[in-house]
């Protein structure tokens, strides 16, 4: 008896190791399912003057920022922030600040109003889901025509420097991302960095 009894116990854990793996595999078909869904809303999305009101909004704040912008959860301490950096950016005042900042988290509440499907699968994204479902957004490494060491060099520093900061910009939406303001906040600190970025890349390339 006791030796039907060990022989069934393989069987009991083959059967529940088979259910395990058909669970698995529907769960991520559900999951490849979501992100693709998730990328063609984000497409169309793209397309609409929600969107383009929204990124003229984003780069008229990052434009001023001059590439300073540090990651602060509320208005309240962009203020404090802005009234002790407004000589290291390109406002005119506080209250220049306060107006641009308040535009473009307005225009993102519009995108998220509107676009509730696709921010209901982002909000729950982790780092890479969220950065594949917006990749076609993402600043891009320029071309250039300069074919020498010097320039090889410029562009892989700067491609190492735009990875590191798209995974920034990935962690620090999944950490924190979920609102309108921060959702936006997150944004214009990805764009300013990248704006940066390109910066930097254009000084070295003028040396080669």
């Amino acid at each position: 008896m006791k030796f039907i009894k060990f022989l069934c116990l393989p069987l009991v854990l083959i059967i529940a190791l088979a259910c395990n793996s058909e669970e698995v595999d529907v769960k991520k078909e559900n999951f490849n399912s979501t992100i693709e869904s998730s990328q063609k809303l984000y497409l169309e999305m793209m397309k609409t003057q929600d969107y383009e009101k929204y990124k003229e909004a984003r780069n008229s704040f990052v434009a001023k920022l001059d590439n300073k912008l540090i990651f602060l959860k509320t208005k309240k301490d962009y203020m404090k922030w802005i009234s002790n950096n407004l000589s290291s950016t390109k406002f005119s005042s506080s209250s220049e600040f306060e107006v641009l900042l308040d535009i473009m988290v307005s225009k993102y509440t519009i995108l998220m109003k509107n676009n509730p499907k696709l921010y209901s699968y982002i909000i729950k994204a982790d780092e890479k889901q969220f950065l594949t479902i917006v990749k076609p957004s993402l600043g891009k490494l320029p071309l250039t025509f300069k074919m020498n060491s010097c320039a090889n060099t410029c562009m892989d520093a700067c491609d190492a420097t735009l990875n590191n900061i798209e995974s920034g910009y990935g962690l620090l939406y999944a950490q924190y991302g979920g609102n309108a303001f921060t959702n936006a906040i997150i944004d214009a600190m990805y764009w300013s960095n990248y704006s940066s970025a390109i910066d930097d890349l254009n000084s070295c390339m003028s040396s080669c």
